[in-house]
């Protein structure tokens, strides 16, 4: 979860990084929107960090797998 007050107005909630998976480099997301194609290769996303802080991230790799989506960012 996030800390309270660290969410702007601007910022839309896409997932949540649960834990990593594989020896690839890969995260499991569990997906919060309507639209999974934000997370097709290519995409550029700002995550926010537990400490409040933010990274700007691009897709390398994304696939479903049983439920949640496998993401590899660079």
């Amino acid at each position: 979860m996030t800390k309270a007050g660290i969410l702007t107005d601007s910022d839309i909630v896409i997932g949540t990084v649960l834990a990593p998976f594989g020896t690839r480099g890969e995260v499991k997301v569990r997906v919060l929107t309507d639209f999974p194609d934000r997370f097709a290769k290519g995409q550029n996303l700002n995550i926010l960090l537990p400490d409040g802080s933010r990274k700007q991230v691009l897709i390398v790799s994304s696939q479903e797998h049983k439920g949640l989506w496998n993401v590899k960012f660079k």
